[in-house]
């Protein structure tokens, strides 16, 4: 198929600039030289899922022009992204014009106040730099890069979902420049503090709840000697084991001692009170007292930043105990559940929580996949809905928390076919890797690039959410250790929609159409789970259709469909 081609190419400050001409669906990747050499390829996946011919496309540089020379860049359009890299194949450009760029002796600092988010588990968080126009940011597992991000311009980035497999993980992070003609883009920060896991957290509450007496279990519960509060509050938001044991001794709570839970009340607010509920708030009051939440509209709008934010919803939530209101540090962080309001995209939500100061946190809700949205906190204020400003038509699609995938993310298509798309942006740049090692060849070779397709039944308990991945040494060697005469045909990372965890109460069953590539009449296809701790597990294919595979699962992580 031949396109026809960009127009008018040429540069801005660092940003590279094309003009899109056609309308059919095709995949473009902008390779960015300097000095006649490759710096990098950046695959924008199908710009027609956000663009129209006549706009004017932006290709953010910015972060990779730091070194003296002259800069250039092309623009392949292909059917597919095979192989993106090859700029031998597919319909190409002409060269842009020439950039030439000299270092300014001035530079950014370094960003500085690095730490993770104590109210959402695996959100980054720093403070912003003057004259930063985006970050970027790099993952670190035991001190290996694992992750590149390209932070946008807030000073937060959600890593919960690139965040899997024991290890110790931090983050670094570069302020990248508003004007390559002024500043240089500064040095990497120190890395910050290293991210706490809830499974000390799980095994304490496993000895509290086997306690007899409620009131001794309580009071070990608010012990910081024996339970740290700002780690049970990442618990509580990420961890699905954790909250089931704390609800079963809420309830315990409520039996033996007589606490009466109060529905939630709402007050000229459009948030549904039948769909909100709090987890822990009895467990903040004395034996017989009445507990409950009240919502309602502020005395007067708390400022927010419009040029990130849209749609936004402010309101106010107090908890009463007894006869007066529960004001400060709560004994016991507390699960808030509420229904998105009408209009609002839950992917692009944040829940801002306000200090006294007018000052906000922007808290990453967990997204339940019903309609609602949690997240948990120490203490009660001024909160807001916030939906995410997207990016006009003309930016290049990097979104404000936009960010540069490595490895994995394949949109999943569901029983109707059409493309769901993930969190961030589909047109966010993708910075191309490459294996090197035999090893690495062998894992990457089982990635797909095909868009996957599979079904989920109506009855299921909860969503999934499935994205091809390229699986680590020791998930890999799990699976080979239980291959037999089977062959890895794609691996995948599969997880509840709404909680990355590792394991629910209930199986939930999915149905996925064998790739095209690996399949083949008469072939027999098997899944096989690794999930926490390393243990495969062999799930059988329960439908009778040689063309998908089904099968049930109340484990979560690494999956690899193999086939003989």
């Amino acid at each position: 198929m031949v396109f026809e081609n960009v127009t008018e190419l040429k540069w801005d400050n660092g940003v590279a600039q094309f003009k899109m001409n056609d309308a059919r669906s095709a995949y473009y990747v902008v390779r960015l030289c300097r000095d006649g050499k490759v710096v990098t390829n950046m695959n924008y996946g199908d710009l027609t899922q956000r663009y129209k011919p006549g706009d004017i496309v932006n290709c953010e540089f910015r972060h990779y022009i730091d070194t003296n020379g002259v800069y250039t860049f092309q623009v392949k359009i292909a059917e597919n992204d095979e192989d993106p890299t090859d700029f031998s194949k597919g319909q190409l450009s002409e060269i842009s014009p020439e950039f030439r760029y000299e270092k300014p002796v001035e530079k950014l600092p370094a960003p500085t106040g690095l730490r993770w988010s104590s109210e959402s588990k695996g959100v980054a968080l720093w403070d912003l730099v003057e004259n930063a126009s985006g970050y970027k940011l790099y993952l670190l597992k035991d001190g290996r890069v694992v992750r590149y991000i390209s932070g946008g311009m807030r000073g937060n980035v959600n890593l919960s979902d690139r965040i899997s497999g024991e290890g110790t993980f931090t983050f670094k992070v570069q302020a990248i420049t508003n004007d390559v003609s002024k500043y240089a883009n500064s040095d990497f920060s120190e890395p910050s503090a290293p991210l706490e896991n809830s499974d000390e957290v799980d095994g304490t509450l496993d000895d509290i709840l086997e306690k007899e007496d409620i009131t001794e279990a309580l009071n070990d519960l608010k012990d910081s000697g024996k339970v740290n509060k700002s780690e049970l509050q990442v618990a509580m938001q990420t961890d699905s084991g954790v909250q089931s044991k704390l609800q079963a001794l809420e309830n315990r709570y409520v039996e033996e001692k007589g606490i009466t839970v109060e529905a939630p009340r709402v007050e000229d607010v459009a948030i549904d009170a039948g769909k909100v509920n709090i987890l822990g708030a009895a467990l903040n009051a004395e034996p017989g007292q009445t507990v409950g939440l009240n919502i309602s509209r502020p005395s007067a709008e708390s400022p927010y930043n419009p040029d990130v934010y849209k749609n936004v919803v402010q309101f106010s939530m107090e908890m009463k105990v007894g006869d007066s209101v529960k004001t400060g540090e709560l004994d016991i962080p507390v699960t808030i559940t509420l229904p998105v309001p009408e209009g609002m995209n839950a992917g692009r939500l944040h829940i801002l929580h306000y200090s006294s100061d007018g000052t906000y946190e922007a808290i990453y809700p967990r997204n339940n996949g019903d309609g609602t949205v949690s997240f948990t906190i120490t203490h009660f204020s001024i909160f807001a809905f916030a939906e995410v400003a997207e990016p006009a038509a003309s930016d290049g699609g990097m979104s404000q928390g936009g960010e540069e995938r490595a490895e994995e993310d394949g949109a999943a298509v569901s029983g109707d076919s059409r493309s769901r798309q993930t969190d961030e942006d589909a047109s966010v740049p993708v910075e191309e890797w490459k294996p090197t090692t035999p090893d690495e060849i062998k894992r990457y070779a089982c990635v797909g690039k095909e868009v996957i397709s599979y079904t989920l039944p109506k009855a299921n308990p909860y969503p999934v959410a499935l994205m091809n991945a390229m699986q680590g040494p020791m998930c890999f060697a799990s699976f080979e250790a239980v291959l037999g005469d089977y062959t890895i045909g794609r691996t995948y990372n599969i997880y509840p929609a709404h909680n990355r965890t590792y394991s629910m109460e209930k199986e939930a069953e999915i149905t996925m159409k064998i790739p095209a590539s690996i399949y083949k009449a008469g072939r027999d296809y098997k899944m096989i789970c690794v999930t926490k701790g390393g243990q495969p597990v062999i799930l059988e294919d329960l439908d009778e259709n040689p063309e998908t595979i089904t099968f049930r699962t109340d484990k979560f992580y690494a999956f690899a469909l193999i086939y003989k």
